[in-house]
């Protein structure tokens, strides 16, 4: 059974303004629902190029000729950790949200938020894939796509719930600064927790026993 590993680790800036640097326009309502709306791909990682900073796919090589050594040695090398033992791939996800401020009389306004996201990824690579029979290949195929749809259905969650955080913070009214301040570094640890919510409500499943029979 293939388990998912996710870790988030948010990292909110400081507010000082002088040594902000704005990195992109804040989401649109247009952007933002497009990125409501993306499709879930299973040929790689998505793509969102104001809210993404990187993609990072990092490969176990994987070098059996039979599905029953194929299935054991991801056991042996895929990703490890206290919530995911044994896992055929896994990902880490990572967002920073800064911002400035317009201040006038003791009164602040958001002059404009940014947020970015980090992905990093963790699949097998399997080399001598070219070197089995056809129906192998091609069951290893589907298996891969649905690795990279599984893990894209959690992107879009990060994505989704990144987007919001910037929308959202750019609709707050003029306010005490200090209030202003508290809530938009409280904005952060709130969309952390929202979005691993939802991620544990997606079904993990993705069996791969399968392999027994090649």
């Amino acid at each position: 059974m293939i388990m998912l590993l996710v870790i988030a680790t948010m990292l909110g800036c400081k507010k000082t303004s002088d040594k902000q640097v704005k990195d992109h326009e804040p989401i649109s309502e247009s952007e933002y629902q497009a990125i409501l709306d993306m499709e879930i791909l299973d040929d790689g990682p998505l793509k969102q190029d104001k809210l993404i900073a990187s993609n990072e796919i990092n490969y176990y090589t994987l070098t059996s000729s039979t599905g029953r050594n194929l299935y054991s040695e991801i056991m042996e090398k895929g990703p490890s950790s206290p919530n995911c033992e044994n896992c055929a791939w896994s990902y880490r996800w990572d967002f920073i949200w800064k911002w400035d401020i317009n201040e006038s009389g003791g009164q602040c306004s958001v002059k404009w938020i940014n947020a970015k996201v980090w992905f990093s990824y963790n699949i097998p690579l399997w080399v001598r894939e070219q070197e089995v029979s056809f129906p192998f290949r091609q069951r290893y195929s589907e298996w891969m796509r649905d690795v990279w749809s599984r893990i894209n259905k959690r992107t879009v969650i990060v994505l989704q719930e990144t987007a919001l955080l910037e929308r959202n913070l750019m609709e707050l009214p003029r306010q005490n600064c200090a209030e202003l301040d508290r809530r938009i570094k409280t904005a952060g640890p709130l969309t952390s927790a929202r979005i691993n919510t939802r991620i544990e409500a997606v079904a993990k499943g993705g069996a791969r026993d399968w392999m027994f029979d090649f």
